[in-house]
């Protein structure tokens, strides 16, 4: 039958011969109960050992769209050591092309930089993808979730036996919500052990087609989550900040957005172009994964988005001395990405992507890209209620959950911060294209940082400056960010900045976010989202998601 693929890794395969939708239909959807179950609280989320080909996730969308009621959110949880490209999901899934409609379409739209690390799929207004790559035993105890129903779709035991571990069995325990149901094709011993010591009572069942049993399962511990709107407060109107009440808002909460300027990022986030990119780590550790995470999700997100002048160009890293070169090809091999999405090019290679004599070879990242950081806070934030010119003293009353994501100014309101972050100037310009410079095709980065020109001007930044603390604008400043670019790329001499601005980045003694839930004597409800540095663009809209989800 077209459509059925087997793993050459495991000698097994994806979904039965027989018809897979069926089987999914029998094994997972029934083996839940989730057709009665679906439409009943207003969030569910479903957790999944082993992603695939992606049929068990369009059975359980499409069943999802037939018995949703307004308001409910859908929430699907995958884990994948093996991602299949596109076009193999596409082709596999060629005989339910109709059934699955639109929606294999919509997700093949966020299906790319499917690289090591989570990724967030919002396919739709009210479905949400979690698409864990990585081997689950590695990834699965870095993973906060609500799950109402596990699909336990891994290989056969005897085929890929590391699925089926006692560590995923002991998160799957952690991971469920009280009455989590769970569902899989097998009934090896293994499996309902497993299972059993992650506290679910278990039965077995009828199986699909010619296989005589399978196992279903539940959890007797009560449902704890929260199913209710919340009033959630956001303060600040940063990328930060609106990104949380972005977040929020998709969640189904009822959003308030405190800002103490009159309009939207008139601060740090003040540019009108700003670059998205990586902080380049050696190895692949937990500081690497946040910026992998965050630039994938920026690279994909930021083009759902209307309005917000998203610009993917590509982006070249140049290999500016040897240091640098050492990092970036030693980052280049322990992030695992494949070259589609990131390889080192000699000087020659760059500068025919480039379209712009560059003097060195470069780390290219083709997803890499600009936005605009006001117009990007204005399209997050369109539906959400803002107050304006509101400097709180105090934390404000009468909300379920309140996020502090003011940058510096949130030590007026957690005075213990102080000794966690500060400040830094940094000062961006903005120049005339030139003859040569209207032919670059991609933004430059080589310690300042180039943007092709977009109406004729191009954005070139930025300064570092740790040890200042105003906003005004230097024309000594201006000097060095031209210097620097003229060494960097001697072809691009003569560009003149004609107007600049300076803001006060917020940045932490470790160089990583202030993000997460805050444990207060007198509070339980707080969050930060704060420190983001000039990496704001990549990392927190991807920290947004997760800053709430246990109030999802």
């Amino acid at each position: 039958m077209q459509g059925t693929i087997r793993s050459e890794e495991f000698d097994d395969i994806y979904f039965s011969p027989e018809n897979g939708w069926d089987e999914t239909n029998h094994v997972f959807l029934k083996g839940n109960n989730l057709a009665s179950r679906l439409g009943a609280p207003r969030h569910f989320t479903v957790g999944e050992t082993g992603f695939g080909t992606g049929l068990n996730f369009f059975a359980a969308w499409e069943l999802f769209d037939r018995v949703k009621k307004a308001g409910q959110r859908f929430t699907f949880l995958s884990f994948e050591k093996h991602p299949l490209s596109a076009a193999q999901i596409k082709e596999a899934l060629v005989p339910w092309h109709e059934r699955i409609g639109a929606r294999l379409e919509r997700f093949l739209s966020w299906y790319e930089l499917i690289v090591p690390g989570e990724h967030i799929l919002h396919v739709a207004d009210d479905v949400t993808l979690r698409l864990v790559i990585g081997d689950i035993n590695d990834t699965i105890a870095g993973v906060q979730a609500n799950v109402d129903a596990w699909f336990l779709d891994g290989f056969a035991p005897a085929k890929n036996p590391a699925m089926w571990s006692d560590e995923v069995f002991k998160h799957i325990g952690r991971l469920s919500a009280g009455g989590a149901t769970a569902a899989t094709f097998s009934s090896a011993g293994v499996v309902k052990r497993g299972l059993q010591s992650a506290g679910f009572e278990i039965e077995k069942v009828q199986g699909y087609g010619s296989k005589r049993d399978m196992v279903v399962g539940r959890n007797q511990f009560p449902r704890s989550v929260n199913d209710s709107v919340q009033k959630i407060a956001i303060i600040g109107g940063g990328i930060a900040g609106c990104a949380a009440a972005y977040e929020a808002y998709r969640a189904g909460h009822a959003v308030t957005l405190f800002e103490a300027e009159g309009a939207l990022a008139l601060r740090a986030s003040g540019n009108k172009t700003g670059l998205y990119n990586p902080r380049f780590r050696k190895l692949w550790d937990a500081e690497a994964q946040l910026y992998s995470n965050g630039f994938c999700h920026a690279a994909r997100f930021y083009k759902h988005l209307e309005g917000i002048e998203y610009n993917r160009t590509g982006t070249l890293h140049l290999l500016t001395d040897a240091e640098k070169e050492a990092r970036m090809r030693a980052m280049n091999t322990a992030w695992g990405w494949p070259e589609t999405h990131a390889r080192i090019l000699n000087a020659q290679e760059a500068s025919d992507i480039a379209g712009v004599t560059l003097p060195v070879g470069a780390l290219y990242l083709p997803e890499g890209g600009s936005v605009s950081p006001p117009l990007l806070c204005e399209a997050l934030t369109k539906n959400i209620e803002k107050r304006f010119n509101e400097k709180l003293e105090v934390l404000p009353e009468g909300f379920d959950a309140v996020v502090i994501a003011n940058a510096y100014a949130a030590v007026k309101l957690l005075p213990e911060l102080v000794d966690k972050i500060h400040t830094v100037r940094g000062q961006i310009g903005f120049a005339d294209a030139n003859a040569t410079s209207t032919k670059l095709k991609t933004n430059l980065c080589y310690g300042g940082y180039l943007a092709p020109a977009m109406n004729g001007v191009h954005a070139v930044g930025s300064t570092y400056q740790k040890w200042l603390e105003d906003e005004e604008v230097r024309s000594e400043d201006n000097a060095e960010i031209i210097t620097k670019l003229e060494e960097a790329v001697p072809a691009l001499a003569g560009l003149k900045i004609k107007e600049a601005r300076a803001a006060l980045r917020t940045t932490s003694k470790t160089h990583l976010p202030l993000h997460g839930h805050i444990y207060t004597p007198m509070r339980d409800n707080l969050y930060i989202s704060i420190a983001h540095g000039s990496h704001g663009l990549t990392t927190a809209p991807f920290l947004a998601y997760n800053l709430l989800i246990n109030n999802n």
